[in-house]
């Protein structure tokens, strides 16, 4: 049986889809931004392959995804998940420890709506009404879509994804790629040994059922920095499906503000979990 939210839930998440309708009509009127042509051209295949033995993949994966502990960007969100579908310009400050700053952009780059998120907590700011909404950092999927959780966010939106080096993985290979099958055969990863980065992740059930992919694509040189302009994550079994898209990305910027100003907020709004269900106060 499906757990219907109450109601300060349901009017909290109803005002963010619609603003985050009202940003969506404004992108349209407004325009679309051009999507970036990518002028990197992947490398050769590397020495070596198809013949790198499990220590020598997870090294070269942990080397190329070194090195990368702070980013700003301009990216653009679409998503399509089971109560509604839309999409929303943000403008991200994420350092990689602790926390991740999103304005929610409408046309002119005016801002609508300002999200904190840390690895316990979550802060909406709705510009319209001057309401903040809070609460534990998972709650935050009942105002924007994630494409990972919280601890995971970071390397999810950079493939910056290392495979743990104590699991046994078991490494197949084509003419292109490698393959880690864990023990047991729950998760896989595609790594492309050419800019040694894993471009797909598959997360299965006990059962064999999909549960999780997650794709990177469209691999642009950002600084010194190789990294996907494109991330696709879809849950079949929960119906949703988010796409990311990277205009810009800034690395390791020298200033990193993760100031959330809370000085014009007119209400504030627990939202918290209940032992039956989502729940606020």
């Amino acid at each position: 049986m499906r757990i219907r939210p109450p109601a300060i839930l349901r009017r909290a998440s109803a005002a963010f889809k619609r603003l985050i309708g009202f940003a969506t009509l404004a992108l349209l009127v407004g325009g679309c931004a051009t999507t970036k042509v990518s002028t990197f051209i992947t490398p050769d295949l590397p020495p070596g392959f198809p013949d790198h033995q499990l220590s020598e993949i997870v090294a070269n994966v942990e080397v190329a995804s070194g090195g990368l502990v702070s980013l700003k960007s301009k990216s653009r969100i679409r998503y399509d998940i089971p109560d509604r579908k839309g999409s929303a310009n943000l403008n991200i400050s994420f350092r990689k420890s602790d926390s991740l700053l999103a304005s929610v952009r409408i046309a002119f780059g005016i801002e609508a709506a300002r999200a904190l998120i840390t690895s316990d907590s979550f802060f909406v700011y709705q510009r319209i009404g001057r309401k903040l909404y809070y609460g534990e950092a998972e709650m935050i999927k009942a105002f924007f879509p994630m494409p990972a959780p919280m601890a995971e966010l970071f390397p999810s939106l950079t493939a910056t994804i290392i495979p743990d080096p104590a699991e046994e993985w078991q490494v197949t290979v084509d003419s292109l790629y490698y393959y880690l099958v864990s023990g047991d055969r729950r998760q896989t990863y595609t790594v492309d040994p050419r800019i040694w980065r894993i471009v797909n992740m598959e997360v299965r059930s006990a059962e064999g059922q999909v549960v999780e992919t997650r794709s990177f694509s469209d691999f642009d040189w950002f600084g010194s920095s190789i990294l996907p302009r494109r991330i696709v994550a879809v849950r079949p079994v929960d119906g949703q499906k988010i796409w990311v898209y990277h205009r810009s990305i800034e690395v390791n910027p020298s200033e990193l503000s993760l100031t959330f100003d809370t000085n014009s907020v007119s209400e504030r709004i627990l939202v918290r979990r209940k032992a039956d269900g989502m729940g606020g106060q």
